[in-house]
């Protein structure tokens, strides 16, 4: 009998071996990695709402600044 041993396959199952006494969110970040290593394509973003978006970016841009250095915010009156 002659057994074949392909270098490629078992260096693949060490590593998927490797990766399973990872934490749940480690584990899927070595899954990823391994199916980019392998020729995948990576996944675009996730999907934020618009809203929520537009809402995150002015909570940062005008809540996260010290109160002296906030834009101030004059109506004026055109009379």
């Amino acid at each position: 009998e002659h057994i074949e041993f392909d270098l490629e396959k078992a260096r693949f199952d060490v590593h998927k071996l490797g990766i399973k006494g990872f934490e749940k969110s480690k584990y899927e970040d070595a899954r990823v990695a391994l199916a980019v290593s392998l020729g995948a394509k990576l996944t675009n973003r996730k999907f934020i709402n618009y809203g929520e978006l537009i809402e995150a970016k002015y909570k940062w841009t005008f809540h996260d600044e010290p109160e002296d250095e906030k834009p101030i915010i004059v109506e004026l009156d055109n009379q």
